[in-house]
């Protein structure tokens, strides 16, 4: 692409602003096979909720895009690299946000980011690193979630840094879900979006791949025009001065919110699990829904911003995509296939560890362990089988009818009715 071609992208922008989420998808459409919108969508929440944070004390949105590598996720997200409220953020390491060096204090990212966005396109290369290094920085984004960024030096100087706020995308892979479990254990601060696969038919990839191989000798052309396109929406967003306060809820969509918030705390909770024998070796402590809460909240807030005419149905569909991502993935595979184990009166009929497993191609001791989590939190229960001169007698596993979870049960009914 000339310096001509270049000015006239940019003209084209200014001539014709993206004054609409319709104008903006479109040319997304344009360069990408986009089936479900709920990615754009939730970026752009993100980079609202942003402007917010620079008049507001909101809670931060952390958002950890998981699709497999090459599912556009990186373009998308760079997308928005140059609207003013951004930051890349390349590595994470124990030293990204403050060295701990009183000399190098001017450098420190920390600060830079306080009302910011910081993006970081691939995630991939924090996964690589030992469980304590991950430890390490996992309870230091803990601390920065909360505004605190504190870094002690060898010299016994303290960097401290209090008051921040600021949002982070994060792209990642499908191995992010390994890490759920520590990073469940020091207290998670962040949610979790996982793309749906929709190329799964020779079809759908091939028409995916044509894509590609039209977009090759066009990725300078297509990475200015998707950038000018979400700068051209941002400033017409900043005209119309829409301000947090003024979205309204009803009570119906507030308790759904409510139930989002609950869904998440509970079904991401963990325990400590013996590695050798897979079994539980302390009580499940889900953590309280206060900072689910704020986030969605937060989330759908930005998402009614964004046109005038996006409705509830369509955000609180978004906020189910945000709450099925972020808690344990095969934990709710188990849940789904107990309540989709019904009789014909529509009670449910108890299942065994075997036929778990040859559905769900999982591992009995896995199984097992994520069953018995379940059933602390008293979303299953089990009966035992086996005659009663044998040490050892098999469980079969159902739903549990408490009366507490019966509307994440209904919840995750309607969902099977949908599909």
């Amino acid at each position: 692409m000339d310096d001509e071609q270049r000015l006239n992208i940019l003209q084209s922008y200014l001539d014709h602003p993206i004054d609409s989420l319709f104008k903006l998808r479109q040319v997304f459409h344009k360069w990408f096979k986009y089936g479900d919108e709920t990615f754009l969508d939730l970026l752009l929440a993100v980079m609202v909720h942003t402007e917010w944070l620079k008049e507001k004390d909101l809670t931060p949105l952390w958002l950890f895009i998981s699709a497999p590598s090459g599912d556009r996720k990186s373009e998308t997200i760079r997308a928005f690299e140059n609207i003013g409220t951004t930051i890349l953020v390349n590595q994470i390491t124990e030293n990204s946000l403050a060295t701990g060096m009183k000399k190098q204090q001017k450098n420190d990212l920390a600060p830079k980011l306080d009302r910011k966005c910081a993006l970081t396109f691939d995630f991939g290369q924090f996964l690589k690193m030992n469980q304590e290094q991950k430890g390490k920085i996992w309870s230091q984004m803990r601390s920065a979630f909360d505004g605190y960024v504190v870094r002690h030096a060898g010299s016994g100087i303290d960097v401290v840094y209090k008051g921040l706020r600021w949002n982070w995308i994060f792209g990642t892979t499908p191995l992010i879900d390994s890490e759920l479990i520590m990073k469940d254990e020091l207290g998670t601060r962040e949610l979790l979006f996982k793309m749906p696969n929709e190329e799964t038919k020779a079809e759908d990839i091939l028409e995916l791949q044509n894509k590609v191989w039209e977009n090759q000798n066009d990725k300078e052309t297509m990475r200015l025009e998707l950038s000018c396109a979400v700068n051209s929406f941002m400033d017409s967003w900043r005209k119309k001065s829409i301000k947090y306060d003024v979205i309204q809820v009803s009570e119906e969509i507030k308790h759904k919110i409510y139930l989002y918030a609950r869904f998440i705390a509970l079904l991401r909770a963990n325990a400590e699990v013996d590695p050798y024998t897979g079994e539980l070796t302390s009580f499940v402590h889900p953590e309280k829904p206060t900072r689910n809460l704020e986030q969605l909240k937060n989330l759908f807030f930005a998402l009614k911003s964004l046109s005038s005419d996006y409705t509830d149905k369509l955000g609180l569909k978004r906020l189910e995509s945000i709450t099925q991502s972020s808690i344990c993935e095969i934990r709710l595979a188990i849940l789904k296939e107990l309540v989709k184990n019904r009789d014909l009166s529509q009670l449910y009929v108890p299942i065994g560890v075997a036929t778990l497993r040859k559905k769900l191609k999982l591992g009995i001791k896995t199984i097992n362990r994520e069953l018995m989590i379940l059933a602390q939190l008293e979303f299953v229960d089990y009966v035992e089988e086996g005659r009663v001169d044998k040490a050892y007698k098999s469980r079969k596993w159902f739903i549990n009818k408490n009366e507490e979870n019966r509307e994440i049960i209904d919840f995750l009914l309607k969902e099977e009715g949908d599909n």
